[in-house]
């Protein structure tokens, strides 16, 4: 086992605007994906925009389902749809916006581990590193300009809100709902398997003493 260090270096500015051209129209993308996010259950809208080194702009936005695995982070999808598309092509910048109350405006917005984990794949995959840019909602644009070796999930991502929690509870209730549809056949089949085993065991008992009585 042996420890090992993971740095990287961000600039942060005021306000995005104050970024290159490009630079904006790339988080204009991104508030765009973000606008066609589906999530019912976090409202906690995500939009990614990623930029190709052929120029073209790839987006996605985060699409949640009640099964909590089955969503996707708006990183995922974009970053996905591009290895799955433009296989070969590298990825330049990609820039991350949200809206909504499960983080804190002044929390610092970052990607969560599965989507680091995309990202590193996705890096190691073109052989280069990819320019990250994410925009808080309270407007701050912290834009990474070096790393070295792989990030790794910020404690505070995984940190428990009230929303998050309100949502896994909502999850639980339908989930217990699910599985009491039929909750008369359940318990039917309960007590077929209890009143047989019970059977089964007086006549073991019955059988038991008739030997005994024969012997």
């Amino acid at each position: 086992m042996s420890n090992q260090q993971y740095q990287f270096q961000y600039r942060m500015h005021e306000h995005w605007n104050e970024l290159s051209p490009q630079d904006v129209m790339l988080i204009k993308e991104a508030f765009n994906a973000m606008d066609k996010a589906y999530a019912p259950y976090s409202r906690f809208k995500v939009g990614a925009s990623v930029l190709l080194e052929t120029g073209e702009v790839i987006c996605g936005s985060n699409q949640e389902n009640i099964a909590f695995p089955s969503g996707l982070c708006a990183e995922r999808v974009a970053l996905n749809y591009v290895g799955a598309n433009f296989p070969g092509i590298t990825i330049d910048t990609l820039a991350v916006v949200a809206q909504g109350e499960l983080m804190p405006e002044e929390q610092l917005l970052s990607p969560c581990g599965g989507c680091r984990q995309v990202m590193l794949e996705s890096e190691n995959r073109q052989s280069t590193p990819i320019r990250v840019i994410l925009v808080n909602q309270d407007q701050p644009v912290p834009q990474l300009i070096e790393k070295k070796n792989e990030m790794k999930p910020s404690p505070g991502h995984f940190k428990k809100y009230p929303e998050r929690e309100n949502y896994l509870e909502k999850k639980r209730e339908h989930e217990v709902a699910f599985s009491a549809t039929c909750p008369e056949e359940i318990m039917k089949v309960k007590k077929s398997k209890r009143t047989k085993s019970s059977k089964d065991r007086s006549k073991t008992k019955v059988s038991s003493s008739q030997e005994q009585q024969m012997t």
